[in-house]
């Protein structure tokens, strides 16, 4: 949280003490001595910026947006205060007004890193893609180190069919941070879109490594095996992803086909009627319990599911 030189009718102490406030996570403490400090200093920008970017962490979007404005309308070059008022409009949903507020901020501080790297995730949720590309690259050029940027072009070129260029970005974010989970992660399912399922699996192993909590890797560690007809170790990954996410339809539906795969077509049954409790309306679920009953030689209710 940058500090305005103008701000010189506050005190040091007295901006220590918000900031210290916000800076911990005492948000309501925060905005309780803002809005005490605003009783004898109406009109500064700062104040009225942070306790914006409180309400925000409040998730209280609505009051963010309003502080905001009163901080650029009492101070039209207050770059923060524009990428801030940015970020809010895009949580709102008005991508357009979004894009308008961080190329103001931009305008005002052209090398400002955050306001390029919010404008970049802006244009593509508008579907401007050059122009995300473009704002990532320039996101890079400012700060090599950025590593959310390489990773982000390696998202928007997976999504182009440009497998190669997504392998490559995704490395550059692990380059630049080894332990991004998220990034080895995308460069999995990168390895696993070009079966490269070896690759894949490496990827996979080392998100676990960072982070045995998280159900993603885990199940697409068992897609990988699963694809790999190494069946018992993509059962295990699974039940993994299901254990710490309970309403994972898709992995059960996964681990039923295994298990059937197996022979094992009880426990294939249990997986995809509970991937269909969880997901009443999951077409390929109830295709795969059709098709299993069907093995199992229960003829009628195989047919109820097609």
């Amino acid at each position: 949280m940058t500090v305005p030189s103008q701000q010189q009718t506050l005190s040091k102490e007295q901006i220590d003490s918000v900031v210290e406030l916000y800076s911990s996570g005492h948000y309501q403490k925060a905005i309780d001595q803002i809005k005490g400090l605003n009783a004898s200093h109406p009109n500064v920008p700062f104040l009225f910026n942070l306790i914006g970017a409180c309400y925000k962490e409040l998730g209280q979007s609505d009051g963010a947006l309003k502080m905001f404005e009163t901080a650029v309308n009492i101070k039209p070059d207050y770059a923060e205060a524009h990428k801030n008022l940015g970020i809010t409009y895009r949580d709102l949903g008005e991508l357009d007004l979004a894009a308008e507020s961080l190329k103001k901020s931009i305008k005002i501080q052209p090398n400002y890193v955050d306001a390029h790297y919010n404008l970049a995730i802006t244009y593509k949720d508008l579907n401007q893609i050059n122009n995300a590309i473009r704002g990532y690259e320039k996101v890079i050029e400012i700060n090599p180190d950025f590593a959310a940027a390489y990773n982000n072009l390696g998202n928007i070129f997976k999504e182009l069919g440009r497998k190669q260029s997504a392998v490559d970005y995704y490395e550059k974010a692990i380059a630049v941070n080894p332990n991004f989970a998220e990034a080895y992660n995308n460069l999995g399912n990168a390895h696993r879109d070009f079966d490269n399922l070896d690759s894949a699996i490496l990827s996979y192993k080392k998100v676990i490594a960072l982070n045995n909590n998280l159900s993603e890797p885990h199940y697409n560690l068992g897609l990988a095996f699963k694809s790999l007809r190494k069946l018992d170790n993509a059962v295990i990954s699974f039940n993994k992803a299901i254990s710490l996410k309970p309403d994972f339809a898709e992995a059960y539906n996964d681990l039923g086909n295994c298990h059937s795969l197996l022979g094992q077509i009880p426990l294939a049954i249990n997986c995809f009627e509970k991937a269909l409790e969880l997901k009443n309306d999951y077409v390929e679920a109830l295709n795969n319990l059709g098709k299993t009953f069907n093995i199992s030689g229960k003829v009628k209710a195989a047919v109820k599911c097609f």
